[in-house]
């Protein structure tokens, strides 16, 4: 039987998988609708990790996860630093700030290589190559969970 947790890694792993190929398409149609489905399939391969590592933590030491979702980013990141020091939160974190800024844009606009989202009174370039250095840097971090998984 597949455990909460593991279906949870599956759904990150798909989501992850999906936003690489837009990506990669990116470059054949450059529409804008590639790099926003690129940013929404990153969020929820994002939250998929997040998921994974609470439910797998509650599993293991008996973590008590929060309903809140800025708690359960709390969580996230302490646990993290305490047993899974090789994952790099930091980029999870921006991920969800991007998507955000994205969420709560009235405009969003493509240039070039670059989106734009108006945050809060100021505009924020989002460029192909950071999205894909995130998208690299989440696949790092399902390996590094996946590496860890006997360790723990």
């Amino acid at each position: 039987m597949v455990e909460a947790w593991d279906e949870q890694l599956m759904w990150a792993k798909y989501h992850l998988s999906t936003s690489q190929r837009l990506y990669e398409n990116f470059s054949n149609y450059e529409t804008k609708r590639f790099l926003s489905g690129c940013l929404t399939e990153m969020a929820l391969s994002a939250t998929g990790l997040v998921n994974t590592i609470l439910l797998f933590a509650s599993q293991k030491k008996g973590l008590t996860i929060s309903k809140d979702s800025k708690k359960r980013i709390k969580q996230f990141t302490r646990v993290c630093e305490k047993d899974l020091t090789d994952i790099n939160s930091e980029s999870v974190l921006k991920i969800f700030e991007i998507k955000s800024a994205q969420k709560h844009s009235p405009v969003e606009m493509l240039r070039k290589d670059k989106i734009l989202l108006l945050d809060n009174g100021e505009y924020k370039a989002i460029t192909k190559k950071r999205i894909g250095s995130l998208i690299a840097l989440l696949e790092e971090n399902i390996k590094v969970f996946e590496k860890q998984l006997p360790l723990l």
